[in-house]
């Protein structure tokens, strides 16, 4: 099931306009931030948990993607 789920990502990216990967993944990653940090009402230090980050990691990342949590 994760590799349809990859694939189908992946052939939806090429489909479209070419974009840099760098903007790509900065993109998805920021979706990811914001979608572990909804599943628990903006508590990065359990966001970072769920991300497998540490806390320090995920908060210069939500301030890099100017993510208000």
């Amino acid at each position: 099931m994760r590799k349809q789920i990859a694939k189908l990502f992946i052939d939806h990216f090429c489909m479209r306009d070419k974009i840099p990967l760098r903007r790509l993944l900065s993109s998805l990653e920021r979706r990811i931030i914001i979608r572990a940090l909804g599943q628990v009402n903006g508590n990065q230090t359990e966001a970072a948990k769920i991300l497998g980050v540490k806390y320090t990691t995920l908060n210069e990342k939500i301030k890099k993607y100017g993510i208000i949590p």
